[in-house]
């Protein structure tokens, strides 16, 4: 080792990740740990911020109980976190809110008072995102400012995930062009040399400007560490801390979607295919963004709680003793040919994002019978996680104007094989899943080695290789090849699955999950 070494901080919708990488972003020594949002509300979704606070630490104290040298030579700290995660700091970086998520519902009022003043330019034109409860973390402000004006009236930042780890660390605020793209009030489809709030927009809010953190682009550092508990153990003070950026984001940089139209999707909690983009061609059916490259975009289709539906069968209705029988309830679902009667799965089990944007939305079992089996639910939840897969393939390509063939694909999701290979034949792509586990925490070490001037992000550009031909890339676990035998029978599902959620979009609302009397 060169004796360059990079400190990634990864703050997940379920796990929390530390990572110490050398300057071409290796892995030298990481650790993990898991948590969990709390719902304190019915339609509320947000973490602890001191938890996550507290979970940063201990994995750092277990990191330097083995790697004392390695953290003492680390020259630079970088930030990835989920986005948007809107929490309300007082002065000294206090939080005063919970971490208030992207799946929160508690702002669905709010949405429709936004909607009513925000009228010309609309927030779409300047943002590139939608009004939505949480995925809008403008909606999130509102909420407080309408809910708890006790709370308003002590904000003195309005930040994102790494506002609140960035003053943690060196008492200075601030948000990057990445998650700042998904507060609704910053102009998203332009690069200026100087970042800025949208003045005009955040008046029209009725929020005040002053509670806006300053921007500062995801490479730059926010400020020099200065936190004792980091000190302590064993990070060097005065070291440069970067702003960092969302996690998707941060993982485009790591496995290299950096050039116009590469593509790649995180399968994980949630499921997300990401274009990327040298133009800022918005479409509203997805969610749009800076990446944390200078001159870039990101367009993001996401589907909410595709993985999470795996789990909340697994853990909640079937109650699967272990991983091992689970995996082998799996392997047994994928093997069922198409005359099983297997139902329709809609996984919207929190609201959903792209493509259908509605809070209201909610998870579907359609076609139950009395033959219906475990494995036939599971096969539904895989199956109609690949239909929503494939509809957000098919909005992509008529964004980018090219035939998505293949596409690359990371996160702990990928790894379960039987349902990689579902997908490849439900959507008729190539899959090829890299061998990277934490190419979040990656990013954010990335960025760090910048932020301290030891690499470039054009260097990154011009030595990563192009992620739509990676054939050939030593990163490849395994590549998933389409098999046409049941594509007929697959076809004709998916034109039901098509159907399914407009034929229902107008009864989700009167199901009432949402309660807004509890909001006070």
């Amino acid at each position: 080792m060169s004796g360059r070494a990079f400190l990634g901080i990864d703050v997940g919708s379920s796990s929390i990740k530390v990572a110490i990488t050398d300057i071409h972003g290796e892995i030298l020594a990481a650790g993990s740990r898991r948590h969990r949002s709390r719902s304190p509300q019915p339609g509320w979704a947000e973490f602890d911020a001191e938890d996550v606070w507290r979970l940063i630490v201990v994995e750092l104290q277990e990191l330097a109980a083995s790697h004392t040298r390695l953290l003492s030579s680390v020259e630079g700290v970088g930030m990835s976190v989920f986005c948007p995660g809107l929490v309300a700091l007082d002065r000294e970086g206090r939080a005063l809110t919970g971490v208030i998520a992207f799946s929160d519902r508690r702002s669905v009022e709010d949405v429709v008072a936004l909607a009513e003043t925000l009228t010309a330019p609309t927030v779409f034109e300047v943002s590139g995102n939608r009004l939505m409860p949480g995925a809008c973390s403008l909606t999130s402000m509102r909420w407080v400012q309408r809910a708890r004006p006790d709370l308003y009236a002590q904000t003195y930042t309005f930040g994102h995930l790494n506002t609140y780890i960035g003053v943690r660390l060196t008492g200075a605020f601030g948000i990057d062009p990445s998650n700042a793209s998904y507060t609704g009030l910053f102009e998203t489809g332009v690069w200026p040399e100087t970042e800025y709030w949208r003045s005009d927009i955040v008046a029209a809010a009725g929020i005040d400007e002053e509670k806006l953190p300053p921007i500062v682009k995801s490479h730059e550092p926010l400020g020099k560490l200065n936190n004792h508990e980091m000190i302590d153990l064993g990070l060097r003070a005065g070291i440069p801390v970067a702003m960092g950026g969302g996690d998707t984001a941060c993982s485009a940089l790591a496995v290299g979607a950096v050039r116009h139209n590469d593509l790649f999707e995180s399968a994980g909690t949630s499921n997300v295919i990401t274009f990327c983009s040298q133009e800022p061609e918005f479409d509203d059916r997805f969610m749009n963004r800076r990446h944390v490259i200078p001159g870039c975009w990101l367009y993001h289709g996401a589907m909410s709680s595709a993985g999470a539906a795996l789990l909340w069968l697994r853990d909640e209705i079937l109650q699967v003793p272990s991983d091992e029988v689970f995996a082998g309830l799996v392997a047994e679902a994928a093997s069922l040919g198409a005359g099983h009667p297997i139902p329709l799965f809609l996984p919207y089990m929190n609201g959903e994002r792209t493509p259908v944007w509605d809070p209201h939305a909610t998870g579907v079992l359609f076609g139950l019978r009395l033959e219906s089996e475990r494995e036939h639910l599971v096969r539904a939840v895989l199956e109609g996680c690949a239909f929503g897969t494939r509809q957000i393939l098919e909005i992509g390509g008529s964004l980018i104007n090219r035939s998505v063939d293949s596409v690359v694909s990371i996160g702990g999701g990928s790894k379960v094989a039987e349902w990689t290979q579902l997908k490849a034949d439900v959507t008729g792509r190539r899959f090829r899943v890299l061998d990277v586990h934490n190419a979040a925490v990656v990013g954010a070490a990335i960025l760090a080695a910048v932020a301290a001037g030891e690499r470039s992000l054009a260097s990154r550009d011009a030595s990563a290789p192009a992620i739509s031909a990676v054939d050939d890339d030593p990163r490849v676990w395994r590549t998933f090849v389409p098999d046409d035998t049941d594509r007929h029978a697959y076809d004709a599902r998916y034109k039901v699955y098509q159907r399914l959620y407009p034929a229902l979009r107008e009864l989700f609302p009167l199901l009432g999950h949402h309660d807004e009397s509890k909001d006070q």
